[in-house]
């Protein structure tokens, strides 16, 4: 038993097709949004994401200072003025990863250009001054969890070269036998 098609079904078959092949992309943004409504927090809500993002982002800080002055009460191999570079060079490495962060998130809350630096000075001070060692991390809105994780890992980062360099550097090789 043969098919047979003809000319004109496979043209409208192929019209048809490339309809479809145009209009669903176009509708599925909203079908989208009608299986996964969003919800917008209410401004109190925000608030207490936003405090507790710039209260995490510290945590990862204070962590990551914390791991410098340890190993800075190590005698290193490395005279005191390298290991006093290397920790003021970590410590503005640091500050800044903070400080980014912070300004992230104000961009996140709808701060634009000149807004976000007295924000996120007054943001310092006020975490500066802050003390949060036994308060519980806060579950995160996934784009405010982000700012957090990527500033625990530069912190880490940091915080880990500074303890390389501090432990590491300036110490001789061992010497080597010579000879059979």
């Amino acid at each position: 038993m043969a098919l047979r098609v003809s000319v004109r079904g496979l043209l409208l078959g192929g019209s048809v097709l490339a309809i479809i092949a145009t209009a669903v992309p176009a509708l599925l943004p909203a079908a989208g949004e009608e299986l996964t409504p969003r919800t917008v927090a209410g401004r109190e809500l925000v608030d207490a994401q936003v405090i507790a993002t710039q209260r995490a982002v510290q945590r990862g800080h204070a962590r990551a200072l914390g791991q410098l002055s340890q190993v800075r009460q190590l005698k290193l191999a490395i005279t005191e003025a390298q290991a006093a570079a290397i920790e003021r060079k970590a410590k503005d490495d640091l500050s800044a990863v903070r400080r980014e962060a912070i300004a992230t998130v104000a961009g996140l809350i709808g701060l634009k250009g000149a807004q976000i630096e007295p924000y996120v000075v007054s943001t310092e001070r006020e975490l500066d001054r802050a003390d949060l060692g036994a308060e519980p991390g806060v579950l995160l809105a996934p784009q405010l969890f982000n700012v957090v994780r990527r500033a625990d890992a530069l912190l880490g980062q940091i915080a880990d070269r500074a303890t390389r360099e501090l432990t590491g550097s300036g110490a001789t090789p061992s010497p080597r036998p010579t000879g059979p």
